[in-house]
């Protein structure tokens, strides 16, 4: 498939997903690298594109959202040639989004101006609550993926696994970071790297999610109990949260 061939809907929810975590990212006072994140998309689920066609097609994002008056990522200012078929594909896939994020979304076209108040930096109590919190619920989910992969049918159509270990890195690069904020001399080398591992592993599990929110991959849903869809789901805020926290109070 060419760079400039039709997108699927598949690929189309896979952006959107992988938009809303950047948000959630930039919401949270997070830093990342939309370089980085750019790089795992290609490497599967938009391996069929380009760096150009991804970002353009976030750019749409924007574009669709501005739109509505919504808020947008900073990083991607509109682009408002979008086709009238991809358009409506896209704006279905945001009107059946069950994320709360929607409503931050909805929230925040006024919360993009540069003067906004911006909340006090959090305290070294704050980060490791937040961590804490993060904790508990990467343990569920990856005791729920334990025998799932090898014993699920083949599913030829998926680019993005999200296995047990998988979630079990991501879970010691958690802990790791609690165990270097509770030190009073910190590795930054150690952080950075742990940091930076973590946000990746939030936008596979963006990606692995829009990848089973079309009506193409319904299937999906019978292999996979929908109860983990939910947990993975609802870890992702909190990924946001503990890696933004974090980002704030390293640069205080």
């Amino acid at each position: 498939m060419a760079s400039n061939d039709s997108w699927t809907d598949a690929e189309l929810a896979v952006a959107v997903e992988a938009y809303l975590y950047l948000f959630r990212l930039e919401q949270a006072g997070a830093e990342y690298s939309e370089r980085d994140m750019a790089i795992f998309l290609l490497s599967g689920p938009l391996k069929h594109r380009n760096d150009a066609s991804i970002r353009y097609r976030m750019r749409n994002i924007s574009s669709v959202l501005g739109g509505r008056g919504w808020a947008t990522v900073r990083a991607y200012s509109s682009a408002h040639q979008v086709g009238s078929g991809v358009k409506a594909r896209i704006e279905a896939i945001i009107d059946h989004h069950s994320s709360t994020e929607l409503a931050c979304l909805q929230k925040g076209g006024a919360s993009q101006i540069p003067a906004r108040i911006q909340p006090p930096p959090p305290t070294r109590e704050d980060v490791l609550e937040t961590l804490d919190r993060l904790a508990g619920p990467l343990a569920d989910l990856e005791r729920d993926l334990i025998g799932i992969g090898h014993n699920n049918p083949p599913d030829s159509i998926h680019d993005v696994s999200l296995t047990a270990t998988d979630v079990r890195v991501a879970r010691e690069d958690a802990a790791r970071l609690r165990e270097q904020v509770g030190r009073a001399n910190l590795d930054a080398q150690t952080i950075t790297t742990s940091k930076a591992r973590l946000a990746a592993f939030g936008l596979k599990i963006a990606a692995w999610l829009g990848e089973r929110t079309t009506k193409f991959v319904d299937a999906a849903l019978i292999s996979i109990a929908p109860i983990i869809i939910a947990k993975a789901t609802n870890v992702l805020p909190l990924i946001s949260d503990a890696i933004g926290m974090l980002s704030r109070f390293l640069s205080h």
